[in-house]
């Protein structure tokens, strides 16, 4: 299976090419979900006035927001950053620059998700080349130092870039993991 070959590339390349364009597609895809999605309570099919509040005894968990001057629907929160109620906010995402709620949760869930993945497989192959590959040049006492303070080794000498990527895959894997 490994040894097979089309045009001096290996089976295990173009498995390799599909999961990175699968992962790279449906990260990318989710995060524009996440942004383009409104969560606001304008998102919402009609606003509740002020006359149907007092008709309609279905709507009395709705609350009255200070801020928005508007009647909101249960579980609806403020969001200062954004100017406006978000029908049930989890958070103002600042990587998104947009508030995670009601319509845009599951797209949020599901970039985490793939971003995990694929800056994990980032950082396996990175690892094999650093560590496996390319030994002789990485692991010497100046390499740890690189990978601790990346910025300030940019501006020391010419550095090497492949530590400051490696580093930065890791952290995003482990902030999106957790």
């Amino acid at each position: 299976f490994i040894l097979y070959e089309i045009h001096g590339y290996s089976a295990v390349y173009f498995i390799t090419l599909a999961l990175g364009t699968f992962c790279l597609f449906n990260i990318v895809a989710n995060l524009l979900h996440m942004i383009l999605i409104d969560t606001s309570i304008y998102a919402t099919k009609e606003l509740m006035t002020v006359e149907r509040f007092k008709k309609d005894e279905t709507a009395k968990d709705w609350s009255f927001c200070e801020k928005c001057e508007l009647i909101v629907p249960p579980r609806s929160w403020h969001c200062s950053t954004c100017n406006v109620c978000i029908l049930k906010r989890d958070h103002h995402c600042l990587f998104a620059s947009n508030c995670i709620g009601f319509y845009n949760h599951r797209h949020f869930i599901s970039f985490l998700i793939y971003f995990f993945i694929g800056a994990t497989y980032c950082f396996i192959y990175n690892s094999y080349y650093i560590w496996i590959l390319h030994v002789n040049t990485y692991l010497n006492w100046f390499s740890p130092l690189q990978m601790i303070f990346p910025m300030f080794m940019i501006f020391l000498r010419n550095a090497e870039m492949t530590l400051f990527i490696y580093m930065l895959v890791l952290i995003g894997s482990l902030f999106s993991g957790v």
